[in-house]
């Protein structure tokens, strides 16, 4: 009977120390599992998009943006591949920006009106390995293809290229441009040019996504 009693006291306690190491292993699985089901996802309102054109025969750039861009297709995924990989992209080009009025009227009524369908640069991305992504682009009616530098540095995807806008089919646009902008295009030699080549950078910060 002595026995008994013992057994009927540790009894609880038993039941209590068992209790306590189910709920830590349940604790620790249910936060492995959350960890396990976190992804990355592309903050929309970080996306931009930096444009430098180049001007006189010193190649004197002049920076500038496009303020709308419309990206679908992003994924939530643990891959920066997967996470573009599906991804198209809209930019209004009236939505240009170098910060100066009457430049950027200038750019859209000169450079980007004299294109036919000139409302939209419309594309997707094509194909990413490792530190390059091939994306393609629509403009002046043209469909042809970019090739990228890509990065991510500090949770922030970068894309660098640069885009020669005779591939396109633009080269009118840009002696008309530099037509209006005759004088203000041209350096110490005094020859006004501006140059078909651009250069453009895409970024946008990435952020967890745990389900």
């Amino acid at each position: 009977m002595k026995h008994t009693k013992y057994t009927f006291l540790f009894l609880p306690l038993l039941l209590v120390l068992a209790s306590c190491s189910n709920s830590e292993k349940n604790e620790g699985q249910s936060s492995e599992s959350s960890q396990d089901s976190c992804k990355q996802m592309v903050v929309d309102s970080t996306v931009a998009v930096t444009w430098t054109a180049f001007k006189t025969t010193e190649r004197i750039g002049v920076s500038g943006t496009f303020d709308v861009v419309q990206i679908n297709g992003l994924q939530k995924a643990n891959s920066v591949s997967d996470i573009l990989g599906n991804a198209t992209f809209e930019i209004p080009v009236s939505s240009v920006n170098s910060m100066n009025p009457d430049r950027d009227k200038k750019i859209f009524v000169h450079f980007f009106s004299n294109m036919m369908n000139s409302g939209l640069l419309a594309g997707q991305v094509l194909a990413i390995s490792n530190d390059k992504c091939q994306v393609g682009l629509v403009m002046n009616n043209v469909r042809d293809t970019m090739n990228f530098d890509l990065q991510v540095v500090e949770n922030r995807v970068v894309l660098s290229g640069a885009i020669d806008v005779a591939k396109w089919n633009a080269l009118s646009s840009i002696e008309a441009l530099n037509e209006v902008c005759y004088d203000l295009h041209k350096g110490a030699d005094g020859v006004s040019k501006l140059w078909p080549d651009v250069k453009l950078e895409i970024s946008a910060s990435l952020a967890p996504y745990c389900e």
